[in-house]
């Protein structure tokens, strides 16, 4: 491994650390609570050698914003070309989604949504929800094309799927009663029962 290449390794593992603190920070006590003061402290880091990884605390929710959505669009892509059934598909994007709805950096990214981010950052963050949603509509046309899933109409009902898995950032608490896989099993539920799948029908 070349010096550069060394450098920016650490470079990156330590931007890394910052936004997962940061992450935790945020979902904990909210982003206008938290300062890059409170964020360098934990870290134990001067607020000058903070800013030689991130720009500013908007940065910061902007990084988390598109790192989810990132984990995101990969996951349902790698479940579209998936040859699994396309009830399968769809069980196994919701659990995908779930698991990723409750990680550290989505409950704090979502939970603020764009509202906190300048609007040059947005387009992009707007940009990666449009290919998380048109991955959603592809796995429902592809189940209404082989009978399976049934809906007057695909594009809204992939509306209200996605809206129901972006919502779980907003109640979820780590310290509730379910874990994810729990209710990974109760979305799953909910959404095929949305499309009058049947219990028998669902897959194991």
């Amino acid at each position: 491994m070349t010096e550069i290449s060394y450098r920016q390794q650490r470079y990156n593992d330590k931007q890394k650390q910052i936004l997962e603190n940061a992450a935790k920070l945020f979902a904990q006590k909210g982003f206008g609570q938290v300062s890059l003061e409170e964020i360098a402290s934990k870290l134990q880091l001067s607020k000058a050698s903070l800013y030689h990884y991130i720009k500013s605390k908007d940065d910061i929710l902007f990084q988390l914003h598109m790192e989810a959505m990132t984990q995101a669009v990969d996951a349902l892509e790698k479940v579209l070309a998936s040859g699994d059934s396309a009830l399968e598909k769809l069980k196994k994007a919701i659990r995908n989604l779930v698991v990723i709805a409750t990680r550290d950096e989505v409950l704090a990214s979502y939970r603020m949504e764009t509202r906190f981010l300048p609007k040059k950052m947005r387009p992009q963050v707007m940009e990666k929800r449009d290919q998380i949603l048109d991955c959603v509509q592809r796995l429902i046309k592809e189940g209404m094309e082989a009978g399976l899933i049934h809906c007057k109409d695909w594009r809204i009902s992939a509306f209200a799927a996605l809206g129901t898995m972006n919502w779980i950032p907003m109640w979820y608490s780590p310290s509730g009663q379910l874990s994810v896989d729990e209710i990974a099993g109760v979305m799953e539920e909910f959404i095929f029962r949305g499309f009058g799948i049947t219990a028998d029908a669902m897959p194991a």
